[in-house]
């Protein structure tokens, strides 16, 4: 009689390493960024345990640079996608708001927001602008809203939760003023760590 066959230990170790990168790529905020970033590794953590207040426990991983430099870069690589998608444009009008991270939905959840400013831009580019950014969500699989009063705008979103990506595309075609703005999924961070973060500190 045959003896099944038992996975020996590189054989485990592949087929764990092929579920992790599966898991990663199903992962809305890191799936992109690995897609983007295949030579940077990424690895998820276990749903953190929490203390009866609901902060995070004192997990150094959530307490790395690394890991807000990664949130970061990623939101400034998804607004540059869309920023390049609406206006066709690599710069944008310096004097725009910086980028900035705010508060998330519950405590020691932290989200990054960056707003990209055309200015003086001819009716045509600013009106454009509004359909080619729900063009390009759509493709993305965003669910985009167009409002049909007031400035021309739309407002995306993607995820669920603390993880809700959102964006806004803007154009007042009598200003000639085109605003994306792109706010990031909730990053979970130590609360110290989230009130130095949106005090302009670094983590």
């Amino acid at each position: 009689m045959a003896l099944p066959h038992r996975p020996t230990e590189p054989e485990q170790v592949s087929t764990t390493r092929e579920r992790e990168r599966e898991r990663i790529l199903r992962e809305p905020f890191w799936g992109a960024f690995r897609r983007r970033r295949p030579a940077v590794d990424v690895v998820l953590l276990p749903p953190e345990a929490r203390t009866p207040s609901g902060d995070a426990e004192a997990d150094p991983s959530y307490d790395e640079p690394a890991v807000v430099v990664a949130a970061a870069e990623r939101a400034e690589i998804l607004t540059a996608e869309l920023w390049l998608a609406c206006t066709g444009a690599d710069e944008c009008d310096p004097a725009g708001p910086p980028p900035r991270w705010t508060h998330g939905p519950r405590k020691g959840v932290v989200r990054r927001e960056i707003s990209r400013v055309l200015t003086q831009a001819d009716p045509v580019t600013a009106a454009l602008a509004v359909d080619r950014g729900a063009t390009a969500l759509r493709d993305e699989g965003w669910t985009v809203t167009e409002p049909t009063d007031g400035t021309p705008r739309v407002l995306a979103s993607r995820g669920e939760g603390a993880r809700r990506e959102e964006a806004l595309v803007l154009a007042a075609v009598d200003t000639g003023r085109v605003v994306v703005r792109y706010r990031s999924g909730g990053l979970v961070v130590p609360r110290a760590a989230a009130r130095r973060l949106v005090a302009g500190g670094a983590a």
